[in-house]
């Protein structure tokens, strides 16, 4: 599955994807101004209180 932005509703859609359905997911993101960039791998999604 590819997911495509960088903003919170792509970040919690790759995460959903990724933990609660088990698909292999790749966050497509648009170059940054930063040289160090901060990994997304293996973020997982927080549980509900619902």
């Amino acid at each position: 599955m590819v997911v495509c932005g960088d903003d919170g509703l792509a970040h919690r859609l790759a995460a959903e994807l990724r933990g609660v359905y088990r698909e292999q997911v790749t966050l497509v993101v648009p170059p940054s101004e930063r040289t160090v960039r901060t990994p997304v791998v293996g973020r997982a999604r927080a549980a509900s209180a619902a």
